[in-house]
Formats: C-alpha cells, structure tokens, sequence
C-alpha cells in the first residue's frame, strides 16, 4: 500500500485489513484520457470459458464478457490474476469483439 493510501486509511480511522469493500476515488478534474479507451473498475471474474470485466468509459459502467476461446491469452492473465488498467475494447452487445491494451502498445 502506498503512503498515501495509508495516510488516507488513518484519516478516515479504516483498517484495510477488515474492510469487506473498496473505495473509488474520483477528482473533479478533467482527466486527459484519450477517447475511445475504458478503465476496468473493480474485480475480474473469471470463469471457465470467460472472463466479466466491469468497464467505465465516457458513456458510463459496462459489464462486459470476454470470452476465452476469442482471446486465449488475455484470458489466460486474467486467470493468473492480470488486471489492465485501459483498455481499447469494441463490443458487440456485452461480448468484447476486439480488444488491444494501449498500455502494451506504447512500450
């Protein structure tokens, strides 16, 4: 845990240790995140043949369904506990069509 969570978990008289839920910090602040990406919010599930992310873009929450045998390998991570931060994910009703991590792309 950073200092800075700490510092907020002693402010706030919180034993992080106990707490059965997360906190999500919002800054009114416009954030320069390029159009088109989304934030995956909370925890993945994953199941057997799939994977439900809970993403946030500029259009509001989607629970969204990635499916492994569309993309193995990102499932696969998933799976080893991998959780992306942006992502560039088109859906087809809440099923991910396609799917790049723009983090991985600019290394």
């Amino acid at each position: 845990m950073s200092a800075e969570w700490a510092e907020f978990a002693k402010q706030l008289e919180i034993d992080h240790r106990s707490v059965a839920f997360s906190y999500l910090v919002l800054d009114r602040a416009a954030a320069n995140q390029p159009v088109g990406l989304a934030r995956s919010i909370g925890s993945t599930r994953v199941y057997k043949a799939s994977a439900k992310l809970q993403l946030c873009d500029d259009h509001g929450l989607h629970d969204i369904e990635l499916m492994k045998r569309d993309f193995p390998e990102v499932w696969r991570a998933l799976k080893k506990g991998w959780s992306p931060n942006l992502v560039k994910a088109e859906t087809n009703g809440d099923r991910i069509s396609q799917w790049s991590d723009p983090e991985e792309q600019s290394e």
